[in-house]
């Protein structure tokens, strides 16, 4: 959906009503407070107030003063004390009367007082009657009174945005983005001027700079959360990354209950498409037991909502379906049901031919929430009493369900297609591909061991001689248009599983290299054998294979060919020999060939100019070796246009800016890698290496105790991972930084 469709409502002004409570000499406060806590500093005194007696003494004069108070200076009319006439000014404010304000706000300045708070006031309701030059100014000089506090420069940001001067804004704010440390008001300013830019990338990075700093403050900035929260949802929802906008949606509710709209998009949008179906229909009956007057004010579409449920039932075989789809119907213009809906209906109450008619053109649009659908069809050739069809159709289901993650349900239409085979022998379904299947499922649910044993019984079935002998064309009404070659199938089911045997938690690398040569001398079959030698710690014998997959993987893509027939399959070839060359660069990086690896990987960007990953990992060798320093800016933007709030993609770009000797921005793309690569639940955790780059930037800012806290965190972290090397390759480069790190902690406050 476009970004316009996720947007909430608000003014363009976001911060007149979005101002952070952080201090008190700020806006909302001015207005909400009483006038002593406003004005008083935190001895006690009015700021500004002229000092008239000594406080040491008492507050009232004594008996040995009485004769004196005579001759004591007459105080000012009260009506004309500074403090006095801001506090008027502010009461102008909040009455309307913004002429009466002003003049107080001059009178007051008139007197020679000045303040930041005031200024910032003043300057705030110059805006608000369109002076923004004036405004600006104003800002200006509450910033120079107060130069570490940020909310002023916040502040001069939306000026220049109410004025609509959006590139003015981004101007001042990104120069002055490392004045203020880790500051969420204006990473909140900045996402939202570059979202209006529909600059996504830049968008989403500041956003998740918004969150990631406010978790670590206290509860200030509600607003910012929740807009943020949105954005990032709807952001990533855009680039297809449905888990990352599942995360921010649920955070999004949990901060704003009563928001409708956004639990029908984690329904449809999110949890349907992940197949997800328990979620979908828990978060529909939350939806639907609201007033439906307040869901159709939020935009929720109650045919659609109705929809989904409907189809959830149909299922799960839940006996509200029917009731749900006359639901459906009622809300639709013409009252009648979807199409999909019309089908199940008409599945669910026996009309076969009819309900065919419908589903089987769904289906074939292949689209990703055609799951439903293909159960319906299943559930009717059930009935179709053709045994080797029905099984046939329990095996296509259960593969396609792999990608909603219903792998349990997928398992049991499995036995159940074993069970028709052997029963009816002379079923057409493929022992082959039921095993394959039965393979793809344990290994996405972590079950090598099973997934592996799947496997060998595909290959033992695969080479029996004419296993699909019995398929007949009345069977197969779909027939692909080309049939995978038997001998080739063999090979692909060896390789899947000598990866799966060369893994480190089963490590049966004999058997999974002797796999590997019975299925022959191809690219994918050098890859796989690199992929366990590497495994194995064999760093030589995976090179080696890697050179021999990229030499095999030209040939076998054919790229001598010219005819238009084959460009797909050239591209796919491509892309293949540029993960190679990724791979081996990761060889030749541990085994301490960066020449080689940045070879490697120029190569791999060559075939695949949009490799995020390569792009990132080049330009990490260019920083480190401080060469390049330019290209390695491009190289790694580049990468961080594809995902970028990845936290090792803005640890490069750290570096990059720290090899550059520009350590401010060095320290604040560090420090949020640092935090992203923490909070990464996919991930190991706080990373030594990036740990040890914010160490030696906060070395060149001259900050050592925060670089020995980094310093020290990246040593225990790799003193962990060693002590654990069976869980996870403790190479020479890890080997060579705990060396490193000890080394400067024993020498507190050097670099690298």
């Amino acid at each position: 959906m476009a970004p316009a469709d996720l947007d909430p409502a608000r003014p363009r002004g976001v911060i007149w009503s979005v101002v952070p409570v952080r201090r008190l000499p700020l806006l909302v406060l001015y207005l909400l407070a009483p006038a002593a806590a406003l004005f008083l500093s935190p001895g006690g005194a009015l700021r500004g107030a002229p000092v008239t007696h000594n406080f040491s003494r008492g507050l009232f004069p004594g008996p040995a003063d009485s004769a004196k108070i005579g001759e004591l200076p007459a105080l000012p009319a009260l009506s004309n004390h500074p403090e006095i006439r801001l506090r008027e000014a502010f009461r102008a404010e909040i009455e309307g009367d913004n002429k009466a304000a002003l003049e107080h706000y001059q009178a007051f300045f008139a007197d020679g007082e000045d303040s930041a708070h005031a200024r910032a006031s003043y300057g705030r309701l110059l805006a608000m009657n369109r002076r923004y030059e004036d405004s600006l100014g104003q800002m200006d000089r509450a910033i120079a009174l107060a130069p570490d506090n940020s909310e002023y420069a916040i502040l001069k940001g939306e000026v220049y945005r109410r004025a609509g001067q959006d590139d003015a804004a981004l101007e001042f704010l990104t120069k002055n983005l490392h004045r203020y440390e880790d500051d969420a008001g204006i990473e909140f300013l900045l996402g939202e001027l570059y979202f209006d830019r529909r600059d996504f990338s830049a968008a989403q990075s500041h956003h998740k700079r918004v969150l990631t700093y406010l978790t670590r403050a206290d509860s200030r900035g509600v607003t910012y959360r929740s807009i943020s929260l949105w954005r990032l949802a709807d952001l990533n929802l855009q680039a297809n990354r449905l888990d990352r906008a599942r995360e921010y949606l649920v955070q999004y509710l949990r901060h704003n209950p009563r928001r409708h709209y956004p639990r029908f998009i984690l329904a449809d949008r999110i949890y349907y498409r992940m197949g997800r179906f328990e979620d979908a229909r828990r978060e529909l009956e939350t939806l639907l037991r609201s007033d439906p007057a307040e869901l159709a004010e939020q935009s929720v579409d109650l045919t659609r909502a109705y929809g989904l449920l409907a189809r959830v039932y149909y299922l799960f075989e839940d006996v509200r379906f029917v009731e749900t789809l006359r639901l459906n119907a009622a809300y639709s213009k013409d009252n009648t049901p979807g199409v999909v809906e019309r089908a199940l209906a008409l599945a669910h109450r026996g009309d076969d031919r009819e309900a065919l008619q419908l589903l089987l053109p769904i289906v074939k649009r292949q689209e990703d929430t055609v799951f439903i659908p293909w159960v319906a069809i299943l559930r009717i050739v059930s009935n179709s009493g053709r045994p080797g069809l029905y099984a046939e159709q329990l095996t296509h289901v259960a593969a396609i369900a792999e990608g909603f993650g219903r792998h349990q349900m997928a398992l049991r239409w499995l036995r159940e297609a074993v069970e028709i085979k052997a029963k009816h022998p002379e079923a057409s379904v493929s022992e082959t591909r039921i095993n394959q299947v039965f393979a793809s499922h344990y290994e996405a649910m972590n079950q090598p061991y099973r997934a592996a044993l799947y496997l060998d019984r595909a290959i033992r079935a695969a080479t029996r001689p004419a296993e699909n002998a019995n398929k007949s064309t009345e069977d197969v009404e779909d027939a692909d248009e080309f049939e995978e070659d038997p001998q080739e199938l063999i090979a692909r089911l060896r390789l899947g599983r000598a990866s799966i045997l060369g893994k480190p938690e089963i490590a049966q690398y004999d058997q999974a290299l002797a796999l590997c040569v019975a299925a022959g001398e191809t690219a994918m079959s050098y890859a796989t054998r690199a992929e366990i030698a590497n495994t194995r710690g064999d760093l030589a014998a995976a090179e080696s294979a890697y050179d021999r997959a990229i030499a095999l993987n030209q040939v076998e893509a054919g790229e001598q060919q010219q005819d238009p027939r084959v460009r797909e399959v050239l591209g796919i070839g491509r892309n293949m020999r540029s993960r190679y060359h990724l791979l081996r660069a990761a060889v030749r990086y541990n085994r301490e060939n960066v020449a080689g690896a940045i070879q490697d990987l120029e190569a791999a960007l060559e075939l695949e100019p949009n490799f995020a990953v390569a792009a990132n990992f080049l330009a990490y060798l260019y920083a480190s070796e401080n060469d390049k320093l330019l290209t390695a800016l491009r190289l790694i933007d580049d990468a961080l246009e594809t995902d970028p709030t990845n936290g090792h993609f803005i640890d490069t770009l750290a570096w990059i800016h720290y090899r550059r000797g520009e350590f401010a921005e060095a320290r604040y793309h560090a420090q949020f890698a640092v935090r992203l690569l923490e909070d990464d639940e996919s991930g190991d955790g706080a990373e030594p290496e990036t740990l040890d780059h914010l160490g030696d930037i906060l070395v060149a800012l001259k900050r050592p105790a925060d670089a020995e806290r980094n310093y020290r965190r990246a040593k225990i972290v790799l003193e962990q991972r060693r002590s654990k090397a069976d869980a996870r390759n403790f190479g020479t480069h890890e080997k060579k930084l705990l060396k490193k790190l000890t080394e400067k902690l024993l020498e507190p406050g050097a670099g690298s």
